[in-house]
């Protein structure tokens, strides 16, 4: 999945600067839609895409800086703010320390745990 470091930034400075421009000259856009609405519906999408890619990548990052889960090939996928993880994991701890990490991250809504246990121990490794 593609990060779009710097996305969110870029799409607030849009629509701050479609705002000041609408607060600066009143007589503009007297519609009952304002541009700054318009900007906020035309990216609610991309918003979410962006938020989703983030908690994506920071739900990688945990899994990728715990001692535990550092090595395991886990896949995240998130939409809407669900997490989904896949993929195969040794032990039942694994997968159930997997899926902590994921629900304690901050903003996700909820996590799907599809990862297969291979049933090896962490010892026997």
């Amino acid at each position: 999945m593609k990060s779009f470091t710097g996305g969110t930034a870029a799409l607030m400075t849009v629509m701050l600067l479609t705002a000041a421009a609408t607060t600066a000259d009143p007589t503009r856009n007297r519609g009952s839609v304002s541009p700054a609405a318009r900007v906020m519906e035309m990216t609610t999408s991309t918003t979410t895409q962006v938020s989703d890619a983030s908690l994506t990548a920071l739900v990688k990052s945990r899994l990728a800086t715990n001692a535990n889960t550092r090595d395991l090939h886990v896949d995240v996928d998130t939409k809407n703010g669900v997490v989904r993880l896949s993929g195969e994991v040794w032990s039942a701890e694994e997968r159930d320390l997997v899926e902590l990490l994921a629900r304690n991250t901050e903003a996700v809504a909820m996590v799907q745990n599809d990862l297969i246990v291979l049933g090896r121990s962490i010892a026997s490794r």
